[in-house]
């Protein structure tokens, strides 16, 4: 049995919420005809991205958006499972970017099946156009039919360009292809776009005039659009009369009917003020311009000092609020700026006792975040980029940043503070390190302090994820003397020192190392070209052994430890096998012991088999030793 369908004034039956087994089954009903050869992945996304949009044409938009994101899970490049989700994103509130984002994804994929293609494309152009990039849309509606949608997009990025003429062209072509469409005429009306001394402006202000008995029960707010262009101030209050004999809510209502006379000031504060819902800066504005004597303004002051809830600033009249400041009992308490309406805040507030408290700056780059102590002194500021996380600290009055204006109503000395964005950039750090008297970063597991002086380090302490920690002392701004704890048990155990490169910046030139915790640096391995590494194994201030690096395949040891009477070691390997050994600079012959692990420098007096360990011996009358360097043992007779 079929029923009729329910007038506009009864409620729509609703239809039971079907429960997450019916939509299992459902899916399931499609998944069983994939065919076996066919990509399964691409097939399933396909088949949960259908089953998705049947939800949303019932209006199941939370089971929709459940399927939709486990399509993109399985396949990103699903275009009807990204348009879908685009557009379920914008019908939730979720932010435009999200929606762009999805858009983008789909079109480059352009795998669409039952969606449209240009479905996307004109949709994802009027968000480009309210996303302060009109080129960027007019370059999607190239060549396209010309639907009431893709007219309304162009009208969208004509208007952000601030085209008038074309505007206006494409307002008439709107009314003429689709009179029934009244998006493209109410944006215009809203821009402020019109002006009754232009002929094509009041052509068009005339045929809207005529539609309007026929649409203003649909779309009652043509009567306060149109209201400022009627043709004289009697068929105005008409228009405003009819709009409030509706009871439809509207702050623009209020300031009208004062305007024309219908009510009086104190009538139209208590209308803006009272209402649940935010109030337009511009409304305000608007309204405190009408105000006739300090009376007004007293009571107009005394009301906004109560005023709990949003006021959004629409600068470019496009429908879409940049700016948004929430008041508590006439106080700000937050501030954002959506600079390219894409839902994303660009910089966001917090104020603590009508005055900033924290400010927040966004880039695709970079984040900064301004602690505030007395505004507009800023306490500490992090900066946050791919490069890792930096936090400035600074004293009282050091650092000023007046990212804010404050300023209350003209003529009125005390009530509650407007805020704006002033327009500054984001604050460089090198005049933050010229202010700051601490700085902290994190980057790949290192945290560093440092302790500034006009913007240069004297003096710093880091540590790892390791638990490893150093403190360095500057002297004019290089590191000279850095100690290090390496096993993190709070004892220093080592310090590296710096030097000065050729451009001036600081560069490590050596570590040394205590190995044994015996409180004497024995190790010293340099950082710089050429790679030395040096032991003092008898602790007495002079390396015993040297190692150097001498090129892909080639070392060099030098031995001269202050107990050997001996002339010093040289040896240089290449590939781990030696090819060269001097003596006090003269060059001495290899002769391999017959144990192959032995070779001896210089004559042979003997073998002495594979079990040779390091040491001083005598054997039939022959003193000699045994000395091990990288891993070999070198014999040698003594006299």
């Amino acid at each position: 049995m079929r029923t009729s369908k329910p007038c506009s004034g009864s409620s729509p039956n609703r239809r039971p919420r079907a429960s997450k087994t019916r939509w299992l089954c459902a899916v399931l009903a499609v998944l069983v005809n994939i065919p076996a050869a066919a990509d399964r992945v691409e097939l399933l996304a396909q088949a949960l991205a259908d089953t998705a949009a049947s939800a949303l044409s019932l209006g199941y938009d939370t089971e929709a958006r459940e399927l939709l994101d486990e399509a993109l899970a399985l396949d990103p490049g699903c275009s009807d499972a990204a348009y879908l989700r685009a557009t379920l994103t914008l019908s939730l509130g979720e932010p435009r970017a999200q929606a762009m984002e999805l858009l983008a994804s789909g079109l480059t994929a352009s795998r669409f099946s039952r969606q449209r293609r240009t479905d996307a494309e004109v949709l994802y152009a009027s968000l480009l156009a309210r996303s302060r990039q009109p080129d960027g849309a007019l370059s999607f509606l190239r060549d396209k039919p010309r639907t009431a949608d893709v007219i309304y997009a162009e009208l969208l990025a004509r208007l952000a360009k601030g085209q008038g003429d074309q505007a206006r062209q494409l307002v008439a072509e709107a009314l003429r292809r689709s009179p029934d469409d009244l998006r493209p005429l109410t944006v215009w009306l809203e821009s402020g776009m019109p002006r009754l001394d232009i002929p094509a402006d009041s052509a068009i202000l005339d045929l809207a005039f005529k539609l309007l008995p026929a649409f203003k029960d649909a779309e009652p707010n043509l009567l306060l659009a149109l209201a400022p262009f009627a043709p004289d101030d009697d068929e105005a209050r008409l228009l405003i009369r009819e709009f409030r004999a509706l009871r439809n809510e509207s702050h623009r209502s209020s300031i009208l009917a004062c305007r024309y006379g219908l009510i009086d000031a104190t009538k139209m504060i208590a209308e803006l003020f009272s209402a649940q819902r935010p109030v337009a800066r511009s409304d305000l504005e608007d309204a405190y311009r009408l105000l006739p004597d300090d009376d007004a303004r007293a009571e107009f002051t005394a009301a906004f000092s109560t005023f709990t809830g949003d006021l959004p600033q629409d600068s470019d009249r496009d429908g879409l609020a940049e700016e948004n400041a929430r008041y508590r009992n006439g106080q700000l308490v937050a501030w954002m700026l959506d600079a390219n309406q894409d839902g994303i805040p660009d910089r966001h507030a917090t104020f603590k006792d009508g005055a900033p408290a924290s400010l927040g700056l966004i880039t695709p780059t970079t984040s900064v975040v301004i602690t505030f102590g007395t505004w507009p002194y800023a306490g500490n500021v992090s900066v946050d980029d791919q490069s890792g996380v930096r936090v400035y600290s600074f004293g009282p009055a050091a650092f000023s940043y007046r990212a804010l204006e404050l300023e209350r109503f003209p003529g009125l000395k005390d009530g509650p503070w407007l805020v704006s964005d002033a327009g500054l950039g984001l604050p460089t750090e090198t005049a933050l390190a010229a202010q700051a008297w601490k700085a902290e970063s994190l980057n790949d597991g290192v945290s560093l302090t440092a302790f500034l002086v006009d913007g240069i380090p004297s003096s710093a302490w880091w540590t790892n994820d390791f638990g490893s920690s150093g403190y360095t002392d500057y002297v004019r701004g290089i590191p000279a003397d850095e100690r290090l704890d390496i096993d993190g048990d709070g004892i220093f155990d080592g310090r590296r020192v710096w030097t000065r490169a050729a451009d001036g910046s600081a560069r490590p030139a050596y570590v040394e190392l205590d190995l044994d915790g015996d409180g004497v640096l024995e190790y010293r391995e340099s950082l710089l070209e050429p790679i030395i590494k040096s032991w003092d194994a008898d602790a007495d201030g002079s390396p015993d052994l040297y190692h150097e690096r001498l090129d892909s395949t080639r070392e060099r040891y030098r031995f001269t430890p202050s107990w050997r009477k001996r002339a010093p070691l040289e040896v240089i390997l290449e590939r781990g096998r030696p090819v060269r050994v001097m003596l006090g600079g003269v060059e001495r012959s290899l002769v391999p012991d017959s144990g192959g692990t032995v070779v001896w420098m210089g004559t042979k007096p003997f073998d002495l088999g594979p079990d040779a360990v390091s040491g001083t011996y005598v054997r039939n009358g022959v003193r000699y030793s045994v000395i091990e360097l990288g891993g070999m043992l070198y014999a040698e007779k003594l006299e």
